[in-house]
């Protein structure tokens, strides 16, 4: 995976001759970012030796070596449906938001197979770009909560510390708390709006760009990285012409750029990129690397990898932000067959279903609340907008207090006076039958020396809880520090 994104920027700036080659515009911008934001998030986690992520991982290199190819494109997309599928319900935000991407992408060939790609482009965008709206306005509508403007708790202020850690020259007086808090708020409120009007966009995508560069130094790169996607299908359509242009103006970058794209689309690129794959794959497992090693080897590298590339993109949209040729917007607004139309929109619904799921009682984790400080469980709701008695479903109303266990998790919730929803307590506990724990749930306490012994404790989850259902250990209202 290494070399194929050291050679991202002039990758990246060379694929004005995939879209030539394919007959595309925008196309393989989208695919090369989406396999790129794959990589990332890969990486992050060193998700590297289980044979689903092999697969994935073959297919993201692939894609970004090709990314005009519809059959790798395709793999991709395949292959990350079916390693979220797996992972489900255990999954971050920026995971899922590609993955509805992917469903999305899916759901536009419905209408019959588009006749280019600029077809397929044109019935994928409106949805993409509806999808990362929802996620900025629950990013910026959970906050509005108490602990989140309470400069003792709030997520804003514990990020602006843990960048001042890394970047002495940030300040942390009182007063630039208060300017993180509510800066935070307007930057993440904003940008989903100014994305809508054509006047602002480019530069807001340029803005955007440099705060998802400050949330990548403080350790988020991966879900900066899939923001990378969600940007581009706001990128005007004359870009790949822009870029092309840049190459022209600048002879020798041009010229090394298309070097670096022949080179991608050589065979031996692709085979080498799938041994190179491969045998990390079957080196980590065989060594059993501990994740120690894992980390060193894959999360820090590609971390500076993302800085660099974050930092090209940068460049490159400065470098490109004059208009060259005059813009099709009209092409992309051409009516949708009705099947894509509705499943298009059948999932920006669901999305924001899933972000509205803490107040209707359900899932509280992957929920676009990441670093909010909300509070939606038991006593402790603190939205200063949504009333308690919104909530639908009764599973965060259900909470455990541990008060002993042999466990060295239960026993830091324990002293850290956190509570966890039944429903979570008990997957916890599946998958540690030896475990000891004395609980007080509804006001009884319960002395389990054996989990696995206890029949309600051992039974199997309901299906709907063991996919779809995940939720954050609850702390109280006066101890809602930032977690994410």
């Amino acid at each position: 995976m290494l070399p194929s994104l050291t050679g991202a920027g002039c990758l990246f700036i060379g694929l004005p001759e995939f879209s030539v080659l394919r007959g595309s515009t925008m196309f393989p911008i989208l695919s090369f970012l989406w396999a790129a934001g794959i990589v990332i998030h890969q990486t992050h986690f060193c998700r590297v030796e289980e044979l689903q992520y092999i697969v994935l991982n073959i297919a993201a290199v692939l894609t970004l070596l090709r990314p005009g190819s519809v059959p790798r494109f395709l793999c991709l997309i395949t292959a990350q449906l079916i390693c979220f599928a797996l992972e489900l319900p255990l999954v971050v935000n920026h995971w899922l938001m590609l993955t509805a991407a992917g469903l999305t992408a899916f759901v536009t060939l419905l209408g019959g197979r588009p006749q280019s790609l600029d077809e397929w482009y044109a019935r994928l965008r409106p949805f993409l770009q509806a999808q990362i709206v929802v996620v900025y306005f629950y990013a910026t509508f959970h906050k509005i909560n108490v602990s989140y403007f309470d400069p003792n708790l709030s997520c804003s202020v514990n990020h602006l510390l843990k960048l001042a850690g890394k970047v002495p020259i940030v300040p942390t007086a009182d007063w630039v708390k208060y300017v993180s808090m509510y800066g935070v708020l307007l930057i993440e409120g904003g940008i989903p709006i100014l994305l809508l009007f054509k006047r602002t966009r480019y530069a807001t995508i340029v803005g955007g760009t440099l705060f998802h560069l400050l949330l990548g130094v403080n350790g988020y790169h991966d879900f900066s990285a899939v923001a990378w996607l969600f940007y581009a299908v706001f990128l005007p359509d004359d870009f790949p012409a822009r870029l092309a242009a840049f190459g022209a103006r600048n002879p020798r970058i041009g010229a090394a750029c298309r070097s670096v794209a022949r080179m991608a689309r050589s065979p031996a690129a692709s085979v080498a990129a799938v041994v190179a794959v491969v045998g990390i794959g079957v080196v980590a497992e065989n060594l059993e690397w501990p994740h120690s090693t894992k980390y060193l080897l894959m999360h820090v590298p590609f971390h500076l990898i993302w800085l660099l590339a974050t930092l090209a993109m940068v460049f490159v949209l400065f470098a490109c932000r004059r208009p060259v040729t005059p813009t099709s917007e009209a092409a992309v607004r051409e009516s949708l067959p009705l099947p894509v139309r509705v499943g298009g929109w059948l999932m920006v619904v669901l999305m924001f279903l899933n972000g509205a799921s803490p107040y209707l009682g359900l899932k509280t984790e992957h929920s676009f609340s990441m670093f909010s400080n909300l509070q939606t469980e038991g006593d402790e709701w603190n939205h200063l907008v949504v009333p308690q008695a919104v909530q639908v479903f009764d599973f965060q109303d259900d909470l455990v207090e541990i008060l002993e266990s042999s466990g060295s998790y239960f026993q830091e919730m324990a002293e850290s006076r956190r509570m966890m929803v039944w429903l979570e307590f008990r997957r916890y506990l599946l998958y540690r039958p030896d475990a000891s724990v004395t609980y007080r749930r509804r006001g009884v306490v319960q002395r389990v020396p054996r989990c696995g012994d206890d029949p309600e404790l051992s039974a199997p989850l309901p299906w709907y809880a063991r996919k779809l259902l995940w939720f954050r250990s609850v702390s109280r209202a006066a101890d809602n520090h930032c977690r994410h």
